[in-house]
């Protein structure tokens, strides 16, 4: 597992999630996998609470998900997909 962005506030963790060259169906490249859209099938995943104990939840997977674009404002976990940026509120645990 790769991560392409990361972002944290006091309650709340994300990150996106690229898959190894080796987990990819299609042919292996020299190209990196975790750096743009289109590249790989990133996921996005979250966790929310004290201490980041339970379990993450996924919150999108594609193809069009930026790796490099995860941010946390207000409570909100921000990405983009298919290169709209997209948001989704993560209430706490």
């Amino acid at each position: 597992m790769k991560v392409g962005s990361v972002a944290v506030d006091r309650r709340r963790l994300a990150w996106i999630e690229c898959p190894d060259a080796e987990q990819q169906v299609e042919p292996a490249t020299v190209r990196p996998n975790c750096v743009y859209a289109g590249d790989s099938v990133n996921t996005v995943y979250v966790v929310a609470g004290k201490r980041f104990r339970q379990a993450p939840v996924q919150l999108d997977a594609g193809e069009g998900v930026d790796p490099r674009s995860v941010a946390i404002r207000d409570g909100k976990v921000y990405l983009t997909r298919d290169g709209k940026r997209r948001h989704a509120a993560v209430p706490l645990a």
